[in-house]
Parts: C-alpha cells; structure tokens; sequence
C-alpha cells in the first residue's frame, strides 16, 4: 500500500501537510490553529486510519460546520 500525503488547504491558499495521527483544528490551543473568524476554538477533529491511509474529519458542533473540497 503505498501512503499518500493529505494537506488542508485554507480559504486563503495556505496548505497545512495533515500528520498521521490525530489532530484538532480550530483557533486556540490545537495541533492546527487556524486564525479566522468563522473557525471556532475547537472546530473539528481529523482522524488518521492506518489500516486506510485514510483521514476522517469530525465537526466538533461547530458555528459554521465543516466544508470539504476534494482536488487530485
């Protein structure tokens, strides 16, 4: 199986390379810290699978949710 590299890229055009393990995102005191107003303090949470190489995100009950694109 060979493993991929995931990166979040935010509105603004910054990539964020995701790690193997898991992660939160969200403002404040989080592996990825993302400094915009429509991001909350803990947003969400990206999960790694290793039986997958596969990453699950996870809505933390976020203001304004989660939104993923998909680019290959």
């Amino acid at each position: 199986m060979s493993l991929t590299s995931w990166f979040l890229v935010s509105c603004g055009g910054t990539r964020h390379r995701l790690p193997r393990e898991m992660i939160f995102v969200g403002r404040d005191d989080c592996e990825l810290m993302l400094q915009s107003r429509s991001v909350d303090k803990q947003h969400a949470v990206i999960n790694y699978e290793p039986n997958t190489d596969e990453h699950k995100v996870k809505d933390l009950g976020s203001l304004n949710g989660v939104s993923m694109v998909f680019v290959y």
